[in-house]
């Protein structure tokens, strides 16, 4: 467009009154949504910087110590000829204590479920040392756990991992001892 048309234009434009309210109506239109577009970026500025924002009494945690010898004091990685590989046992103790211990093999649920049967008035709390097993198993004992009122402890130094943390999540209450490793 050169100049001499868009003066043209504007000389039309204020001859037409009805063009100039339309252009006015535009305008108006035109500032408001540009003005509500400028709001609405400062609310969500605020969003997000309160977002970003520290908690008041936040602690933030410190990295994770990996398992294995060079970690003092935790529990390591089952040896491959431990306990922890044999098919898990079940080991009635003092204070309502069962002790579940080795690999969550298949048909260990129907084997935690008769040991229950058989002793489950006295049994209050199952600790678990497990390197995990059978996914199917796990869940079937931790749903026996959660039905039974059972709850589930890792003591500490001890080892729960892989599919046994599925196990330890079925207590009604849930206790892991100091060093205690437990993950998937």
């Amino acid at each position: 467009m050169t100049p001499a048309v868009f003066l043209q234009a504007l000389r039309d434009w204020r001859r037409r009154p009805d063009d100039a309210l339309l252009h006015l109506l535009f305008a108006v239109l035109l500032i408001a949504s540009a003005a509500m577009l400028v709001q609405d970026f400062g609310q969500l500025r605020k969003a997000q910087a309160a977002l970003s924002a520290p908690v008041p009494g936040q602690v933030e945690a410190p990295p994770a110590a990996p398992l294995g010898p060079a970690r003092e004091g935790g529990p390591d990685a089952p040896a491959p000829d431990g306990a922890l590989n044999a098919p898990m046992t079940f080991d009635l103790q003092s204070d309502g204590r069962l002790a579940a211990t080795g690999t969550i093999a298949p048909g260990t649920a129907a084997l935690f479920a008769a040991e229950v049967e058989k002793r489950g008035s006295y049994v209050r709390t199952v600790v678990l040392r497990s390197p995990g097993g059978s996914v199917q198993d796990a869940l079937a004992m931790g749903r026996l756990i959660r039905a039974r009122g059972f709850a589930t402890e890792v003591p500490a130094g001890a080892y729960c991992a892989s599919s046994c943390p599925l196990v330890f999540s079925g207590g009604v209450e849930r206790r892991a001892g100091r060093n205690a490793a437990l993950g998937v």
